[in-house]
């Protein structure tokens, strides 16, 4: 009982500390996401499970490291100013309606994130039902509100995103979940 309490409030504390490093990587330095959240995450599976196999978890870098944007046409006359991300431009093309290719977008960077918490989760003890619920709740929270405009709080004399905030701290929390039995 006291063991669950201390894993529980452990699983909290070091969800925050992933939504404040994937804030504060969004607003200065994008490394300190990239590295930090899945470093978190990392850190917190192998004190849950004693397994090597958790530095499988770095490989969320390679999905934090993706880019949401889409070509944007705010330019002169309507032109193009920016290209967007590659994967921005492949749903554009067969999307190009900007409410649903954000939503694909975002919804396919969440999936790829969470794509080596599901490897290492079926690895260490096979759940995969578990690995379906945690990825739902993420691409349903990167695809719908991670591109809403909540605001922004100071912490740590950094404005940060309450949108990053929410999104970085719900990534944490379902790879926990996804994690522990």
């Amino acid at each position: 009982m006291l063991l669950d309490v201390i894993i529980i409030i452990s699983i909290l504390i070091l969800s925050v500390v992933s939504a404040i490093l994937g804030a504060l990587g969004g607003q200065h330095d994008i490394t300190i996401r990239r590295l930090g959240v899945p470093g978190v995450i990392t850190l917190g599976s192998l004190l849950l499970t004693f397994s090597p196999w958790a530095v499988l978890l770095m490989g969320m870098f390679g999905g934090l490291s993706m880019g949401y944007g889409l070509p944007s046409f705010n330019g002169p006359n309507g032109s193009m100013d920016d290209e967007g991300s590659v994967l921005g431009k492949m749903v554009w093309k067969i999307v190009p309606k900007e409410f649903w290719a954000n939503v694909i977008v975002r919804s396919l960077v969440g999936l790829i994130t969470m794509i080596p918490v599901a490897i290492y989760t079926i690895l260490i003890h096979g759940s995969v039902i578990k690995c379906v619920e945690g990825i739902v709740v993420v691409i349903l929270v990167d695809g719908f509100l991670s591109w809403e405009g909540w605001g922004s709080i100071k912490l740590f004399g950094k404005n940060l995103i309450v949108t990053d905030l929410v999104y970085y701290g719900v990534v944490a929390l379902a790879a926990f979940y996804i994690i522990h039995k």
